[in-house]
């Protein structure tokens, strides 16, 4: 803190002698004071924002003090986490041989980023200032349009996942397989062996889903994967994915096309399952309070794997 400069003055007139001091000029220039989260010299600026405090040699500015992993200046705020970094251009956004699942390989403050390539022949991975919207919503137009200095809208870790041709989808974990994603999820290789983890919702009442305009839906509906394929898995899709149509108890196709009829396809919040019966539209249950007719009863769908789950909620299929 600033110190105190005394002075005396002698009133003549009055007789008397007036003690007093004014603070004393400090400059913000040295290592203790860019340190000490106080302005000492009195601009308004507190340490490393001073541009006097950047020849200190404590204040994370410049390429160097931006890339060696340390808080330099002692605020909390390590490399590409640090504005002065960003704004400096010593973060901009790169291509660069990281693992999006593991974020090796990026600065710290940047996260590591799948994009696809120009003319959308593959995948590749960019260096990019992360962003703080835990599984939040997120725009791929918006994302390809981000100048170099802008933040992804997800954080490290997370992509921006949407199925198809749709642009706008959900901040979800990147994985390898579905042992890195939380109960209830599936990892959806997009590839080169990567993908999303999907996001997990209640097929019963359809919670879980971020936005009004998603609904979930079961990977069998959105994907045509075979109930042996992880059909059983719900996540959220956009409110005008394909039609279904086939009622409980319709006969239906497992592992439906895009060219399947909407009439053989099981609406939410049921399945097909095949069983000595044949394949049939049979509706989900909640395995710890199963509301199944006298005929059937509610059947874990994966004995052996990991549950069809939402939170602490397993579900099952109403089945003889």
């Amino acid at each position: 803190m600033p110190s105190c400069r005394s002075y005396i003055v002698f009133v003549a007139s009055l007789g008397a002698v007036v003690l007093g001091c004014t603070a004393a000029r400090v400059e913000e220039d040295t290592a203790e004071a860019c340190r000490n989260r106080y302005d000492d010299d009195g601009d308004g600026r507190v340490d490393c924002e001073d541009p006097s405090c950047i020849a200190s040699g404590v204040c994370e500015v410049g390429e160097a003090a931006c890339r060696n992993g340390l808080d330099d200046d002692g605020d909390t705020y390590v490399d590409c986490a640090q504005r002065a970094c960003v704004e400096g251009g010593f973060c901009d956004a790169s291509p660069a041989a990281c693992d999006v699942v593991s974020q090796a390989g990026c600065l710290s403050g940047q996260g590591c980023y799948a994009v696809g390539t120009a003319g959308g022949g593959g995948v590749a991975s960019v260096c990019r200032v992360a962003g703080v919207q835990q599984s939040g919503a997120c725009s791929r137009d918006a994302i390809a349009s981000l100048s170099a200095r802008e933040a992804h809208p997800c954080p490290a870790g997370q992509g921006c996942a949407s199925l198809g041709a749709a642009s706008d989808g959900i901040c979800s974990d990147y994985c390898a397989d579905d042992a890195a994603c939380p109960a209830g999820s599936m990892c959806v290789i997009v590839a080169e062996g990567r993908g999303f983890c999907s996001s997990p919702c209640s097929p019963l009442n359809g919670s879980g889903c971020p936005r009004e305009t998603r609904v979930c839906r079961s990977v069998q509906e959105a994907l045509g994967y075979a109930l042996n394929q992880r059909g059983a898995y719900h996540l959220c899709l956009a409110r005008e994915s394909r039609a279904v149509a086939a009622p409980v108890g319709a006969r239906c196709v497992e592992a439906p096309l895009l060219s399947t009829p909407a009439s053989q396809i099981c609406v939410t919040g049921s399945l097909c399952v095949a069983l000595q019966d044949g394949a049939l539209c049979r509706a989900l249950c909640n395995l710890a309070a199963p509301a199944c007719s006298s005929q059937t009863r509610c059947q874990r769908l994966y004995p052996d794997g990991r549950p069809v789950a939402f939170g602490s909620i397993e579900f099952g299929a109403c089945a003889p």
